[in-house]
Formats: structure tokens, C-alpha cells, sequence
């Protein structure tokens, strides 16, 4: 089975974006579109780390400090 990066990373930017403004709605936060774009844009930055050679406990803590930080950006 093939799987193309690219489309894997478009599939989760949308996933992102669309979690981070359904949870911007439900909040009722008034903030602009492109804080929720670069918060999903670093979201895609978790996919990479995937191919890294790295410990599993290390890993799931780089994709912890990626969600706060796209938080923080949102």
C-alpha cells in the first residue's frame, strides 16, 4: 500500500483547523483565521517526527509540547 506524505499531511492541517475553530466556536472566542492557520500549519510538524529514528516516551512528548504550543498560538 502506497502512502503519499503530502496527502497524509493535508488530511491532518484540515483535521486541525477544524478542531481548533469548532473548539474556538464552542468557547466563543473571536480571534482571527490565521492564528487557527499557523496553529494548524505547526500541527503538521508532528507528522515529521514520525520518521525520526527516536524513543517512543521521547516522541510523545514532542507531540505533547507541539499540542500546548499550538495552543498557545490559537
Amino acid at each position: 500500500m502506497t502512502v503519499y506524505i503530502d496527502l497524509v499531511c493535508i488530511i491532518n492541517f484540515i483535521y486541525d483547523f477544524l478542531i481548533l475553530l469548532t473548539v474556538s466556536f464552542t468557547l466563543k472566542r473571536n480571534r482571527k483565521i490565521y492564528y487557527y492557520i499557523l496553529s494548524s500549519l505547526i500541527g503538521v510538524l508532528s507528522i515529521f517526527l514520525l520518521f525520526l529514528k527516536i524513543n517512543n516516551i521521547i516522541l510523545f512528548l514532542l507531540k505533547i509540547l507541539i499540542s500546548i504550543i499550538m495552543v498557545i498560538v490559537a
